[in-house]
């Protein structure tokens, strides 16, 4: 039977909170990097999913997204390349909806189950703009979540799901807007999730011939837990079932990932044989039963990262969301947009970080060299870089750099195995940064000019926790 077999999981460093001068709200929540995007979360959170996986068996990979960067571009096909996925892979979005990652769901299984595909890789990252001091800024979060499906679920299987469609408008953003709008609170709620919700898993039961009370573990993605044991009575479900609102009250709304994180989080707790419930609402709600199985004893997903940075200021948070205009450091000229056709012919260069390997020395270099630096060889191989752990060489500050968050820090480091790289830092305080520190890397966005996003490849000092 299709279904799970790894699941990963990225938050960013960087959070709101009470600490955070000015922020006019009572809650946390977590805040991408102005370097990052919806899709540079779900794609750090994909190679947190693939970790140890045959990349080039995946045959279908799926962005899910109520906030994508591109309007007319898959996302999805950036998203291959900088996974170094093969060419011949599927590559589709499916955004416009929080509801996407139930869909995105149907659509991967049924690859599996027609053969049309083996492994299929479902990628959520979501950073929705909401306006400055409106309720949807205090509750939504930036994240990224993947998971990989195959023809048995290693730690989970899919045992079905139930669907209900609606066209209800209760959060909405149209093209040219800068900011996500809601309506009223009470109508959506009443209207719209607790009216929804029932309907898809009625859908589910009926489908699986499952009850009410079958289920061990509740993950109902919402964006206010405080309605969620109102959802539970609604739904009939077990009390005991819901898991921890702790998970939204600490972090906020992940959006389109947040069915993924519930998950994870009941997979760290299930035993082989728990039934889980996964549903999820937008423009209708989605329903999924799941089977948490045998392999996840010995699969169990690993807990994610729980340490985060406060921004320091809210005044820095709307910098980085463009939501305020800002002087900067130094008057420079205005950065010239990247070519398309050089993008393109370096795209597995930047986008996978790809270099090479002297084949008469076996000396790894980073970018790609037509002589070998040590033995000045010209026969090479390719070398991927991306997953490599680093040091810092050494490194300088840039007060007057191009960044909304001065100073810069252009830096060179060591890669573990050989390989020097020069490249900027990203998640780092600069003053605590040390020579021989250990990094990793992480995609990017680099800069946006022209109308033309440029991704690349930063460090970003080893994450603990």
């Amino acid at each position: 039977m299709p279904g799970v077999l790894s699941i990963g999981t990225y938050l960013p460093y960087y959070r709101l909170s009470p600490a955070t001068l000015g922020w006019p709200h009572r809650t946390s929540r977590l805040l991408a990097s102005y370097d990052q995007d919806s899709l540079t979360l779900a794609l750090e959170a994909s190679r947190r999913c693939l970790v140890g996986f045959d990349r080039a068996k995946v045959d279908a990979v799926l962005f899910v997204s109520s906030s994508p960067p591109f309007i007319e571009k898959l996302s999805s096909s950036i998203l291959a390349a900088g996974l170094r996925l093969k060419s011949d892979v599927l590559a589709l979005d499916v955004t416009g909806s929080l509801g996407g990652f139930g869909r995105a769901l149907s659509l991967g299984l049924g690859l599996i189950e027609s053969n049309r595909a083996a492994y299929v890789l479902i990628a959520t990252g979501d950073k929705r703009r909401t306006k400055p001091l409106s309720q949807l800024e205090a509750t939504n979060s930036d994240a990224g979540a993947a998971v990989l499906l195959g023809p048995t679920g290693e730690i989970a299987s899919v045992l079905g799901e139930g669907f209900f469609s609606s066209p209800i408008l209760d959060a909405w953003q149209l093209a040219g807007e800068p900011y996500l709008r809601d309506t009223e609170e009470r109508f959506v709620q009443e209207q719209g999730y607790t009216s929804a919700l029932p309907r898809a898993l009625d859908n589910l039961l009926k489908k699986t011939g499952l009850t009410n009370e079958a289920f061990s573990y509740a993950c109902i993605a919402t964006p206010e837990p405080r309605r969620l044991p109102l959802a539970i009575k609604t739904l009939k479900l077990k009390a005991d079932s819901l898991l921890d609102e702790g998970l939204s009250r600490s972090f906020g709304f992940f959006g389109s990932s947040m069915p993924l994180f519930l998950l994870h989080e009941a997979l760290l707790r299930a035993s082989p044989g728990d039934l889980l419930l996964l549903a999820g609402y937008g423009d209708g709600a989605f329903a999924i039963a799941l089977k948490a199985a045998d392999g996840l004893l010995g699969s169990r997903p690993k807990p994610f990262p729980r340490v985060f940075k406060d921004v320091p200021s809210y005044t820095d948070a709307l910098k980085w969301q463009g939501a305020m205009e800002y002087s900067p450091q130094a008057r420079r000229p205005p950065i010239d947009p990247p070519s398309p056709i050089a993008m393109y012919r370096e795209s597995e260069q930047n986008l996978a970080l790809v270099g090479v390997r002297c084949k008469a020395c076996g000396y790894p270099q980073y970018p790609p060299q037509r002589l070998c630096t040590r033995c000045r060889g010209m026969d090479f191989e390719k070398e991927p870089f991306a997953d490599k752990r680093a040091q810092l060489f050494t490194y300088a500050l840039d007060t007057l750099g191009p960044t909304p968050e001065p100073p810069l820090i252009v830096c060179f480091i060591d890669f573990e195995g050989g390989g020097r790289m020069q490249c900027l830092m990203s998640d780092a305080d600069p003053k605590a940064l040390k020579v021989g520190m250990p990094l990793e890397m992480s995609f990017r966005r680099l800069f946006s000019a022209g109308g033309i996003p440029n991704y690349f490849w930063k460090c970003t000092p080893l994450r603990e926790g």
